[in-house]
């Protein structure tokens, strides 16, 4: 759908504006910039309608809708409410808003809705490798070079943080969390590759990382080329790949483990079945194309009242994911980070 011949957008600039841009679509925003024309307040609140909406046509639906058809349906959703609004306010006393302002809103409820809200040019920006977040207002925007700068305020409080932050761990269907007092951490994967973990209520202010993984397709040859491998040691860990000996990878947090996990695993015949576990996917070798038969597991927390066993309710653990593996006839069993007692498989 064309938000462009929408009756709503009929207004909108030549293409050249970043107005003109399909709803769903976010312009390029640099780390320094913040969306001061938009009403965030105002954003939240049709988010939540649009979110009602969507979840009264979705339950209507006879057939699922795939991803695609509820953004498609979301966007006809969110355009509704974004002129209901603006009628609203024509009707207090406020002028009409200009073309620039709706879409702008439509803009910042879509992505509310179905992406990352006001983090999202964030994550869109090429410069930035990692959004380090302590509290609404206090935003660090470590960059691609190293350096770290201030990033925009990403909400207008911190309970408006902690509310998208409960809105954004149980929208999704396949891989859904729990964030709440009961639950005060929160592990999740966002589209793109990207890895979220965040904390509240044990914190004084909401904490939030997100972290993205700028090398996907990588080889050792690869890494040596940037300086992070010596050729020595890009030889030695071939052989032990090819060797088939077992390799642990550790090192500080931010290192580039998981990288250099992804640039040995490169080293694998692409015939070989290689299981993947993780709690979060990471690092996404079954979307890489380079292997033929990769089984990818991914934890799952669980939630509610623990039971006999000490488990929540639907909880899969790493340790349970690897002994399931053993029917797998598995070649390789790689696991993205060890935390618990899948240490002892």
């Amino acid at each position: 759908m064309d938000v462009a011949s929408l009756p709503l957008f009929a207004r909108l600039p030549e293409p050249t504006e970043v107005t003109s841009t399909h709803l769903g679509e976010t312009p390029a925003v640099g780390p320094n910039s913040t969306d001061t024309g938009v009403d965030w307040s105002l954003v939240a609140a049709l988010r939540a309608q649009a979110s009602d909406r969507l979840s009264q046509s979705i339950a209507g639906e006879r057939a699922r809708l795939d991803r695609i058809a509820q953004e498609e349906l979301g966007r006809s959703i969110v355009l509704d409410l974004v002129e209901s609004a603006m009628a609203e306010a024509v009707n207090d006393g406020t002028p009409a808003w200009s073309a620039a302002t709706q879409t702008s809103l439509a803009h910042a409820v879509f992505n509310s809705l179905f992406r990352l809200g006001r983090l999202q040019p964030l994550v869109d920006d090429d410069q930035v490798e990692n959004i380090i977040i302590a509290g609404h207002d206090n935003v660090r925007l470590e960059l691609v070079d190293g350096s770290i700068v201030r990033g925009p305020q990403v909400a207008d409080s911190d309970e408006e943080l902690i509310d998208f932050l409960v809105f954004l761990a149980s929208r999704s269907e396949v891989n859904a969390r729990s964030f709440s007092e009961a639950q005060p951490r929160l592990h999740l994967r966002l589209d793109g590759g990207a890895r979220l973990a965040a904390a509240a209520w044990v914190t004084p202010r909401p904490s939030v990382v997100i972290r993205r993984h700028r090398l996907m397709q990588v080889t050792l040859d690869d890494l040596v080329n940037r300086n992070m491998l010596t050729p020595l040691a890009a030889s030695f860990l071939r052989a032990a790949v090819k060797a088939r000996k077992s390799i642990v990878v550790s090192g500080c947090q931010g290192a580039g483990k998981t990288t250099l996990v992804r640039a040995l695993c490169a080293e694998i015949d692409p015939l070989e079945a290689i299981g993947t576990f993780e709690t979060e996917y990471e690092l996404h070798l079954h979307q890489l194309a380079h292997h033929e038969i990769v089984h990818a597991w991914e934890a799952r927390p669980g939630s509610g009242e623990r039971g006999a066993d000490g488990k929540h309710a639907g909880e899969f653990t790493l340790d349970e994911a690897l002994t399931d593996s053993f029917r797998f006839n598995l070649s390789r069993q790689i696991v993205g980070e060890v935390r618990g007692r899948e240490s002892g498989q």
